[in-house]
């Protein structure tokens, strides 16, 4: 896998003992090494989940995203620099039990870990790649819906009556 979505000049990806870690440039002359991975609060329970790109899927992270960046900022990045191939060669190389890919549903869903009882949490996270949804485990151990495309107005709808009414009322776009 090439594509890692990091914020540094020069990286470089290596994998041992089921896990991604990527070396980054931080400052001139300067390197750091970390884990490949993404975080997800799970009711107050911090989750990682090995990822190429680095997001933290809490619904606080996730406005600030929307807010800093641009709308559907996170899910441009997951499932349009990363295809489901990309996401596939990546998982691939990890043991079986860590992950599963749905070829028909184009789906793959990734165990996450524990990190407050240092345990595995099974079917953590799963990306949907045919309907560009993210999903997270719940309290109740079932998958939902924690990240979907949203529609984007060009004008909030109070300025676009407004606006629509000027321009009927105009005399350049009155109807015959």
């Amino acid at each position: 896998m090439g594509i890692i979505f990091y914020d540094s000049k020069k990286e470089k990806l290596f994998y041992k003992d089921n896990m991604y870690y990527v070396l980054r440039e931080n400052k001139d002359d300067e390197y750091i090494i970390s884990s490949c991975y993404s975080a997800y609060d799970m009711i107050d329970i911090p989750i990682t989940v090995p990822t190429p790109f680095y997001f933290t899927f809490i619904p606080e992270c996730l406005d600030t995203y929307e807010k800093d960046y641009e709308p559907n900022y996170v899910l441009k990045v997951v499932f349009d620099i990363f295809s489901f191939s990309d996401m596939k060669e990546f998982y691939s190389r990890m043991d079986d039990k860590y992950y599963h890919i749905d070829e028909t549903n184009q789906t793959i869903t990734v165990n996450g870990y524990d990190c407050k009882h240092n345990t595995e949490v099974k079917d953590c996270m799963m990306f949907d790649y045919k309907n560009r949804t993210i999903s997270g485990i719940n309290k109740d151990g079932d998958l939902e819906i924690i990240i979907q495309p949203k529609k984007i107005l060009l004008f909030p709808f109070r300025k676009w009556s407004i606006f629509s009414n000027y321009i009927s009322n105009s005399a350049l776009f009155r109807p015959p």
